[in-house]
């Protein structure tokens, strides 16, 4: 399919005040999804530059500033870019904020500690060649952490924008634990960790009612533990955490 992807996101987020309502559910589930990235990160990171790519409304970007982390905001849309700087100034916060395409970034080599591209890698004409953009400019043992919708199945919708046939969300790739790592490896890194969140149960509104309050370590044991006995449903984020060689 010839998915103009730079132009999708354009029109979107021309539209994307008008049409983006998210249920309490969801933003639940992206609350989490940010949470895990920051575990995952971890404390002995803080002092590094941290990349947030394709940073969309800008959430994990100001979640990242106000736990001290030096963070550059970068997504392909100029607008959203602008929302973002927007976002954390009502915080107090001054992010780096770039509109860059993950395939073809701005920055030399070896020149950053983290890169994280959350729910990014699925949206790409070409997924390989944005890990080989963040194996070129991380330094040597930086972090790379990536998420993706787990195991999904792609969709296709007529566009409210182009009246063209386009995959849902515009997700082109689906990436199962095995896939991922493929991808991964790869590009060069070396993968520490693969880890599955959010089981859809958090959405039941008895256990949604009883797991929005739970602290981050709290929700994720129980999170985990649903994963593990719970088979007939799958969890809805995959995570991995890699690091580049030396």
């Amino acid at each position: 399919m010839n998915f103009d992807y730079k132009a999708y996101y354009e029109a979107l987020e021309e539209n994307i005040d008008h049409i983006l309502v998210l249920s309490a559910q969801t933003k639940h589930a992206l609350s989490r999804r940010y949470e895990t990235i920051i575990s995952l990160i971890g404390d002995d990171l803080q002092k590094g530059k941290v990349l947030d790519v394709g940073s969309a409304q800008g959430y994990l970007t100001v979640m990242l500033l106000s736990k001290k982390y030096d963070v550059i905001s970068l997504d392909i849309s100029p607008l959203r870019v602008i929302k973002v700087k927007d976002r954390a100034a009502n915080r107090g916060l001054n992010p780096n904020c770039i509109a860059a395409d993950a395939l073809d970034l701005p920055f030399v080599n070896g020149s950053l500690d983290v890169i994280v591209a959350g729910e990014v890698l699925e949206h790409l004409t070409e997924p390989e060649k944005a890990l080989n953009e963040f194996y070129r400019i991380l330094k040597p043992k930086g972090i790379l952490i990536v998420t993706v919708p787990n195991d999904e199945k792609i969709s296709y919708q007529v566009c409210i924008h182009c009246h063209k046939l386009t995959p849902s969300s515009g997700h082109l790739h689906s990436f199962d634990d095995k896939k991922l790592t493929r991808v991964v490896e790869q590009a060069g890194f070396n993968v520490l960790r693969i880890k599955k969140v959010f089981n859809p149960l958090n959405s039941f509104p008895f256990i949604y009612k009883l797991f929005v309050p739970l602290p981050y370590p709290i929700w994720n044991m129980a999170d985990t533990f649903l994963n593990k006995i719970i088979k007939f449903t799958k969890p809805r984020f995959l995570l991995i955490k890699a690091e580049k060689a030396t």
